[in-house]
């Protein structure tokens, strides 16, 4: 395994980890907010409080800095449609 292939690996699964994770929270978030009840609401908030900053933000910054790290590596032009499509989408994210 070549270090760009390293890179690429890392930055996928930063992703699909980051993706994944959203997805999850998506799905309970909803589940949670049609049930309605004030304690179940307070605990998810609270579970997202607690996680965001020890999974969300990381695996946020691991995409974008093996993305980077690789592109730069590969020689690739920053102009290139998913390179800036991907930057463009962290950054509203």
């Amino acid at each position: 395994m070549t270090f760009l292939e390293l890179l690429v690996f890392a930055h996928l699964a930063a992703a699909i980890s980051w993706v994944g994770g959203d997805t999850v929270i998506q799905i309970f978030g909803t589940r949670t907010v049609n049930r309605g009840t004030p304690s179940e609401l307070q605990s998810f908030v609270g579970t997202l409080v607690w996680l965001t900053p020890r999974f969300f933000i990381p695996v946020s910054l691991a995409t974008v800095g093996f993305g980077i790290v690789a592109a730069l590596e590969a020689s690739y032009s920053f102009g290139d449609p998913w390179i800036s499509a991907g930057l463009t989408m962290f950054v509203i994210s």
